[in-house]
């Protein structure tokens, strides 16, 4: 089953909804798109980097597709849907290989 990684970093927020809020509207897109089969996500603060202001949090999806989808149609879905998406301060997508 083909794999996509998605990766979405933001400035640290002052509370855990908003973490929460973001990581559901990314988890919305993805389960949107036609072809995509499951969605299992994680989220934390990556901690704080010295020189830095504050902590980032981070989001890890990794969205299964259906083999016999377009795999490059459920790219550029998800990179138009996430790109929409405001709380997303920096997205990563990428191919991973299938289980």
């Amino acid at each position: 089953m083909p794999t996509v990684l998605v990766s979405t970093t933001r400035t640290a927020s002052s509370n855990t909804a908003d973490a929460d809020t973001a990581a559901d509207q990314v988890d919305e897109v993805l389960r949107g798109i036609e072809g995509v089969q499951h969605v299992q996500w994680t989220a934390g603060s990556s901690g704080f980097i010295p020189g830095m202001m504050g902590a980032a949090d981070e989001a890890t999806f990794t969205v299964l597709t259906d083999s016999s989808a377009d795999q490059q149609r459920i790219h550029q879905q998800a990179r138009d849907g996430l790109a929409g998406l405001s709380d997303a301060a920096e997205v990563r997508l990428s191919a991973a290989s299938g289980m």
